[in-house]
């Protein structure tokens, strides 16, 4: 369990490192107070973020295939199952 939630907090930190970069209207968040960690909100947010990857023009490549994006589809693959395990 302890070596699930490092990798959930691991491979977060690294997907808002990863998402700072891109524009703010498309990441709205409700953030917990600070100091809290609320994992429906985590899921939510790497719902949202991995919807709106797919559906990103540029993400979009021929024969229609998509882009991966390891920086969004890898912490994505790694920390929705702790997740889903965790809510239930």
């Amino acid at each position: 369990m302890r070596a699930a939630l490092a990798l959930v907090s691991a491979s977060l930190v690294i997907l808002c490192a990863a998402t700072s970069c891109t524009s703010p209207q498309t990441l709205t968040s409700s953030a917990p107070p600070s100091g809290q960690w609320n994992p429906q909100q985590a899921a939510n947010y790497l719902d949202r973020r991995e919807i709106w990857w797919q559906q990103w023009p540029r993400a979009q490549k021929d024969h229609g295939t998509l882009c991966i994006s390891c920086h969004t589809t890898l912490p994505y693959a790694l920390v929705r199952p702790a997740l889903r395990r965790q809510l239930h």
